[in-house]
């Protein structure tokens, strides 16, 4: 929460765009509130202001991000896409391997840029195909660095198909394999979303540690990058591609806020 904002309605309003932005099933007044740490009143007046200016609409007795606003958080995907590009292209050429950037929508997971190596990769790597979060590593990391109640919100609702025998198909499974990538900053795949395939995934972080997108590289199965160390190489060079991202983006850690 921005409790210490210089504008604490403004910052309210924004918090609970976020909070809708999250939701694509969509909130409850009661659910805002809680959230917010407010009355419900309080959290009705934001939620109506915001249908008023266009962001929101309501459906039945919950309320939803707008289509003006889905439109404008798909041209900030374009922004992120662009901008991403020359470093995805430097991952490729510096590993041979395929380097993606994904971000979560609703209950998927959504590549929007992505450059290939060197490497025949025989792989579904479309441009904006949704791809199931359980099954790929870029799915983990966007999903492990979610807030641990959205976390939990998305595994209670998820089906966990499985693609391949290495396909987590067990939702305690999933939860502890989630708690690990936490832990450790980034996710791994083998072999669990196509077979002979491989991944690496990075989570992306604003300054707050909210997730922005995610940054993998894909690479086949064969006797040297099932190698202990051929992953381990592979993982800093992922992780170094994301710090370089994440400076390009602007947003490295400590405040940016101006003084007056």
């Amino acid at each position: 929460m921005c409790t210490k904002a210089p504008l604490k309605t403004l910052a309210r309003g924004l918090e609970a765009l976020e909070f809708l932005a999250q939701r694509p099933q969509g909130c409850t007044n009661s659910e805002m509130a809680q959230f917010l740490h407010t009355d419900r009143a309080s959290s009705l007046r934001i939620l109506q202001t915001l249908v008023y200016c266009g962001f929101a609409i309501r459906d039945g007795n919950k309320y939803r991000i707008s289509y003006r606003l889905l439109a404008f958080l798909s041209s900030s995907q374009g922004l992120l896409a662009d901008l991403s590009y020359p470093i995805l292209q430097k991952l490729a050429e510096e590993t041979g391997f395929t380097a993606t950037l994904a971000v979560w929508e609703g209950r998927f997971v959504v590549p929007i840029a992505l450059e290939k190596g060197k490497a025949h990769l025989i792989v579904n790597s479309n441009l904006g195909q949704p791809v199931p979060p359980h099954a790929c590593a870029l799915g983990k990391v966007l999903l492990a660095f979610q807030r641990e109640d959205i976390r939990a919100e998305i595994l209670q609702s998820l089906e966990l198909p499985a693609l391949t025998s290495n396909t987590i198909t067990d939702k305690e499974e999933l939860a502890a394999e989630l708690r690990r990538v936490r832990e450790r900053g980034f996710a791994t795949d083998h072999e669990e979303y196509f077979p002979g395939v491989r991944c690496v995934a990075f989570p992306l972080l604003d300054p707050n540690g909210q997730i922005l997108a995610a940054v993998s590289v894909s690479y086949p199965v064969t006797s040297q990058t099932t190698r202990p160390d051929f992953e381990a190489v592979l993982v800093e060079r992922v992780r170094a591609a994301v710090e370089v991202l994440t400076q390009r983006l602007g947003t490295e850690g400590g405040d940016n806020r101006g003084e007056m």
